[in-house]
């Protein structure tokens, strides 16, 4: 029985070391290859790791696609952090450029049985590995994986360099490696549009790489550089991950939003974007749609984007890992109602842009919050201005400020006392500070989800709510 990944968690590797300088690279581009001494050390010990993304604290298996800004199989750790994920039943995906022999092997020998759930992209720097020599090890080392049955992908970034090559590269992949390498777009990491990295007509640039019948090339030539302005559930079915920190966003371009290694015994909440994409255009949607379902175009099923048929019949994937990757993520979830979709949509809105909803939304959120906080007295923790005014029919106090100190003196106790009886006795609504002696509350609703873990503590004693799950 499978047991198929119902997140996937795009992870960063701390190191920019790497051992080849491809001219396309988003580390060479930005001029990083200077800093790749910097190998950052893991913040958290294994245990507590383990213990912070378990199957059930996760709410189920995942997907962890290890990538580091260099390469991957240079961080000295990396054995490890794939054996911890094999371990606790999650599947791995690793980026690499398949020509660190040593580590190679060292994970080929942690898969063992469980080479099921580990899925290899093999980058395929054409030229560098030329320029090296190392192109026969880069063939051994997918002959390697294939031998091992440890599901893999071949694949080439576009770039203008490597055009006049393309004959080159299709006589060696079909008779060393059985079947053309799938195409991935370049960007241009300088622009803060992230076009195309080519100095050719658009037009041109596609008829040159559309000749090794790539799928997930095709794919994303119909959508680069075209907006979302769908509901997007990138932070609920996929997310980045930072592994040495535990530092959480819910895509690429979002902004960071928590830390998963905090509270480690309580659930970790998710939750979608919504209509509210942070970047000009969804440069890796060919995950986000294809594997993950975030949003509903027409992308093909991410086996299709990443198996190919050997010319002998033989597949790149496992059987497994084909059923796995035929489906998207999101059909293992629980649709989200018409109303969580308006509060989710709203609540991001207003998180990364500080629009207010409109007033026939306001109207449909006063309807829902009817419904939801019927005869139930709430407290306001850091709440947006239209929730805040929203919820004043059910609020005995609010929190809108952070407080001083991180812990409070006696002075200061003494003096919230005295803020909260004389407000009580003017009977004023309540705008208290944490360490005021709070009114009676069903229940305190943290508005500043991102962190919560932090407000939660502050309010030890008190039943509190992530304003993430106030609407079901």
């Amino acid at each position: 029985m499978i047991n198929y990944p119902i997140r996937f968690f795009n992870t960063n590797i701390p190191t920019n070391k790497c051992n080849l300088r491809c001219h396309y690279c988003y580390v060479g581009q930005t001029y990083s290859f200077n800093n790749e001494n910097l190998d950052k050390e893991l913040e958290y010990s294994f245990d507590h790791m383990r213990k912070c993304l378990s199957k059930s604290r996760l709410g189920g298996v995942c997907m962890f696609n290890l990538c580091a800004p260099g390469e991957t199989m240079l961080y000295k750790q990396l054995p490890e952090i794939v054996q911890m994920f094999l371990e606790l039943g999650h599947y791995v995906s690793i980026v690499t450029n398949l020509v660190v022999d040593k580590t190679l092997d060292r994970i080929v020998e942690i898969a063992g049985s469980n080479r099921d759930r580990l899925f290899v992209k093999c980058s395929f720097h054409y030229l560098e590995l030329n320029r090296l020599g190392l192109v026969d090890v880069f063939v051994a080392n997918v002959n390697k994986l294939k031998d091992a049955s440890i599901s893999f992908t071949v694949e080439l970034t576009a770039n203008d360099e490597s055009i006049k090559h393309i004959p080159d590269i299709k006589q060696l992949c079909i008779s060393r490696l059985g079947a053309f390498p799938h195409i991935v777009e370049s960007r241009n990491e300088r622009d803060e549009n992230f076009p195309r990295l080519t100095q050719l007509l658009i037009s041109e640039h596609q008829l040159a790489w559309q000749g090794l019948s790539s799928p997930l090339f095709n794919y994303q030539q119909k959508h680069y550089e075209k907006y979302i302005p769908d509901f997007c559930l990138a932070g609920d079915v996929s997310l980045c991950l930072d592994i040495a920190s535990g530092i959480v966003s819910k895509c690429e371009g979002a902004k960071q939003l928590s830390n998963i290694y905090d509270n480690p015994d309580e659930d970790y909440v998710f939750s979608g974007i919504g209509a509210n994409c942070p970047t000009p255009h969804c440069f890796i949607n060919y995950v986000h749609s294809a594997l993950c379902g975030c949003f509903s175009d027409d992308a093909p099923t991410y086996a299709e984007e990443r198996d190919r048929v050997c010319a002998d019949g033989s597949h790149w994937l496992t059987p497994v890992m084909r059923e796995v990757f035929s489906h998207r993520m999101s059909e293992w979830h629980t649709p989200y109602s018409e109303d969580k979709k308006l509060f989710i949509d709203t609540l991001m809105r207003w998180n990364y842009r500080k629009i207010s909803p409109t007033d026939d939304e306001k109207l449909r959120l006063a309807d829902i919050f009817k419904g939801t906080l019927s005869d139930i007295k709430i407290g306001l923790v850091l709440a947006p201005p239209y929730l805040a005014e929203l919820l004043k029919p059910f609020t005995r106090f609010t929190i809108d400020r952070e407080p001083e100190e991180s812990s409070p003196s006696l002075k200061q106790k003494l003096k919230c006392l005295f803020r909260y009886l004389h407000k009580k006795l003017l009977r004023r609504r309540e705008s208290l500070g944490f360490f005021d002696n709070l009114p009676k509350t069903d229940m305190i609703i943290i508005c500043d989800y991102e962190h919560y873990n932090k407000h939660s503590k502050r309010l030890a004693g008190k039943k509190t709510v992530n304003i993430l799950e106030l609407v079901k």
